[in-house]
């Protein structure tokens, strides 16, 4: 009997705890909302809508991506990224694992800038600027031979970067409202993005698995306009790089804005 009535004491005290819990949860969720309206009527980006795409990379970069976590990016949101399927047969069951923004339609793939004009912004005439900006660079072959580890993130390190990297920066000098990452994080090297915010001993894991089946090379000859639309990531325009051959040696980068 004594017994009995210590688990109804125990089973009483959990549901105290777990109500308490909910009811905090949803206060914060309020709190969090009400910010988030605040810093859009103030014309602010929303930095807690940082995608996939950003990530504790050593330089203070606060991961947000779990698959267990509720979505943190707003309706509306677009990023520039290529997309990198030739990944997909060595990263895809850790991303979809470990890596929140698959489970929201993202495939494999590189920033080339997050976030980029809210989807209402996207008019012919950025779209026309874009494929200047992206017709301005060669399509070119990146090497995947290794991996990186940070704190929080574990990811595929591009060969060569630099060319996903002057893509950035031709977009940036085209909209200098659109520093990458809103400007927290401008050191953000070029990189494919496997797992985030795991315990020590599934980075370790997924790494040894990654080393085992690198290298690979990528064709990149494309640039994505992913929108954030109906809880996922969807593909809005596709922009084609220079057939390398179209260009003289020492082409690749586009001409500043007129």
């Amino acid at each position: 009997m004594g017994s009995e009535r210590g688990r109804t004491g125990d089973e009483e005290l959990r549901h105290s705890a777990e109500l308490l819990f909910q009811v905090l949860t949803e206060r914060e969720e309020k709190k969090r909302r009400r910010t988030r309206r605040h810093r859009r009527d103030r014309g602010e980006a929303a930095a807690d809508t940082v995608f996939v795409l950003v990530h504790d990379l050593g330089s203070g970069v606060e991961s947000t991506g779990m698959a267990d976590e509720p979505t943190p990016y707003q309706a509306g949101t677009t990023a520039l990224v290529v997309a990198v399927p030739e990944a997909e047969p060595v990263v895809e069951r850790w991303r979809s694992r470990y890596d929140r923004s698959a489970s929201t339609g993202a495939h494999a793939h590189v920033t080339v800038l997050f976030p980029f004009l809210d989807a209402e912004r996207i008019d012919t005439a950025v779209v026309s600027e874009l494929a200047r900006v992206f017709a301005g660079h060669r399509g070119f072959t990146a090497e995947f031979r290794r991996t990186a580890r940070r704190p929080s993130l574990l990811c595929l390190l591009p060969e060569p970067a630099d060319p996903f990297s002057r893509m950035t920066q031709d977009v940036v000098t085209r909209w200098p409202d659109r520093p990458p990452y809103g400007g927290k994080y401008p050191d953000t090297p070029p990189h494919l993005t496997v797992a985030i915010r795991q315990p020590e001993h599934i980075f370790e894991q997924v790494d040894k698995d990654l080393s085992s089946r690198l290298p690979f090379s990528a064709a990149i000859t494309s640039v994505d306009l992913v929108v954030f639309e109906d809880g996922a990531w969807h593909r809005h325009r596709s922009f084609e790089l220079a057939d390398d051959t179209d260009h003289a040696p020492g082409a690749g980068r586009a001409a500043a804005p007129g």
